[in-house]
């Protein structure tokens, strides 16, 4: 899937998809990640509390475009669909998630806009760390620059009384 809003992953052992794991157990595992919540049999989505869409589906298929939702072969799976968005950088969120998936597997993750993600890049993607507050510390030395900012701005008012209306009449804090 091509897509500006989504992105889609591949999980499997090759492109051959000639490796198969036993539904059952997969589904254990994924019902044992808190990020996921089981919507049917071989369907897993986001929890509410993973704020990243994720559209997880177990599947035999014979080919990667090629496949049926409820396949003779429900036992086993050999390919996992992954769709998910693309919007706030979901994909850093996402990503170790699905790695977990492949370790579990011993599988390879394949994207729309690369061609595997190993486990080693899972170094590379781990998130950010969430916003918090600053501290009394932080806070005195945002002021401090803030204030040395201050003293320059002024040092140039001076020389370009000119340019006065291009200046915003705000400055952003961070706290």
């Amino acid at each position: 899937m091509n897509s500006t809003f989504y992105r889609s992953y591949n999980i499997c052992k090759n492109n051959q998809l000639d490796e198969f794991y036993n539904t059952a157990e997969l589904v254990r595992f994924l019902n044992q990640m808190p990020e996921l919540i089981q919507t049917n049999e071989h369907h897993f989505s986001n929890n509410k509390d993973f704020k990243h869409y994720l559209s997880i589906t177990l599947l035999c298929a014979a080919q990667h475009d090629n496949w049926f939702y409820d396949s003779p072969e429900s036992h086993a799976t050999n390919l996992i669909v992954v769709v998910t968005s693309r919007l706030n950088n979901a994909h850093l969120f996402v990503k170790p998630l699905l790695l977990k998936i492949c370790r579990f597997l011993n599988w390879d993750l394949m994207g729309d806009d690369d061609d595997a993600i190993t486990p080693e890049d899972e170094i590379n993607l781990s998130p950010p760390a969430p916003f918090r507050r600053l501290n009394d510390e932080e806070k005195e030395i945002y002021q401090a620059d803030d204030a040395i900012d201050n003293e320059e701005d002024n040092d140039n008012d001076d020389d370009e009384e000119d340019d006065d209306h291009y200046t915003p009449p705000f400055r952003f804090h961070p706290n």
